[in-house]
């Protein structure tokens, strides 16, 4: 199927060489040969004269094989070059979804998710359903990771900083009854009270 695809990117038409050229990138993806994946799709992405959804699908792709690859800063990139791409703000609210979740699943920087929340919000202030359940699951996550750092750092015996991790934490999740009960044990701790 490579020789066939191979063939077809000399073709006349550049719309015809630009779809051999993505089916040879999802070739190359589907055999495993994850660089030449990479190369292809990185080149169909940044090529002038490919037609804008295919340079789209071309750079999710990209996105895709880095995050598989577990080259997660890269996927960050790769997703805000789509986003960036993207003419529908539905499209750019998955890659923001797509970015928040690398983020705090595996670079561990629940700062850039929260900024990856922030512009979902902006995009759909009023949004469907189904982005608010994923934004909802996305600030859960967020919340759990901030108590998980503040008991963490009790845990370790850094009582100010538990204090100050679950202070932050609370201004923004008021309602979180196990870090108002945690840092009301600092409290304790300390002999505040």
């Amino acid at each position: 199927a490579i020789s066939i695809l191979t063939k077809l990117e000399e073709a006349p038409d550049p719309r015809l060489r630009s779809k051999a050229l993505f089916y040879k990138g999802l070739m190359h993806k589907w055999e495993g040969d994850v660089s030449k994946g990479k190369e292809v799709f990185g080149l169909l992405s940044e090529k002038a004269d490919t037609n804008p959804d295919l340079s789209l699908a071309a750079q999710a792709e990209l996105a895709s094989l880095h995050y598989e690859n577990k080259e997660y800063e890269q996927a960050v990139n790769d997703y805000q070059k789509f986003s960036q791409k993207a003419g529908k703000d539905s499209w750019k609210a998955l890659s923001e979804l797509e970015r928040g979740d690398i983020y705090l699943f595996k670079i561990g920087n629940s700062e850039a998710a929260k900024q990856s929340l922030e512009a979902i919000k902006d995009l759909y202030p009023e949004s469907s359903a189904e982005f608010k359940l994923a934004k909802d699951r996305l600030t859960d996550a967020l919340n759990k990771n901030n108590r998980e750092t503040g008991f963490k750092a009790m845990a370790e015996g850094r009582v100010e900083s538990a204090a100050d991790v679950f202070k932050k934490h609370l201004i923004d999740f008021p309602r979180d009854g196990q870090s108002r009960a945690a840092l009301a044990s600092i409290h304790l701790i300390r002999g505040d009270l």
